[in-house]
């Protein structure tokens, strides 16, 4: 199968690339091979002549088979979005499960720590959390009410995706 754009030959080297078998994997898979044969299908239609119909249901053909093309097109964009959202849902929860960021029975202790700090105690005191991998200590400060830690919103998202 022959990939007449760019973008066709990025989906193809896009497709190759799919190693495993994940369901999103599946579905980039299969959305990449239906838009190249779809796409592949309508340019054979564009390229043959047909002496046996006028150019006018020659033009009418092409023009059907072109609002059929984009329409497909939407649905498999639409499809390659919903596997992306799905896939990172995907990514977040492996790293929740692995980084365990719920804070614990001592997170009153914790914050109450970091109230006591200075600024930039409080900053290293966050940036060793998130080093050493110390999710339950980490989300007592950062997943806290702003009005316990004072940590802006900003912040403790940056801390929050972290840890790894």
């Amino acid at each position: 199968m022959k990939a007449p754009t760019h973008k066709l030959s990025a989906m193809l080297n896009l497709n190759g690339q799919l190693v495993g078998n994940t369901p999103t994997k599946s579905v980039l898979r299969n959305t990449t091979n239906a838009a190249v044969s779809s796409y592949d299908a309508f340019l054979r239609l564009t390229q043959s002549n047909d002496p046996t119909i006028t150019e006018g249901a020659r033009f009418k053909r092409i023009s059907e088979a072109s609002a059929k093309l984009r329409s497909k097109h939407s649905d498999q964009v639409n499809e390659i979005y919903r596997a992306k959202a799905f896939a990172k849902e995907d990514v977040q929860k492996r790293i929740n499960d692995k980084v365990k960021l719920v804070p614990d029975q001592f997170a009153a202790e914790t914050r109450q720590y970091y109230r006591s700090l200075d600024e930039a105690g409080r900053h290293k005191l966050l940036r060793d959390l998130a080093l050493e991998n110390n999710g339950p200590a980490l989300a007592a400060l950062v997943d806290a009410p702003k009005h316990l830690t004072g940590i802006q919103s900003e912040h403790a998202g940056r801390y929050r995706v972290s840890v790894r």
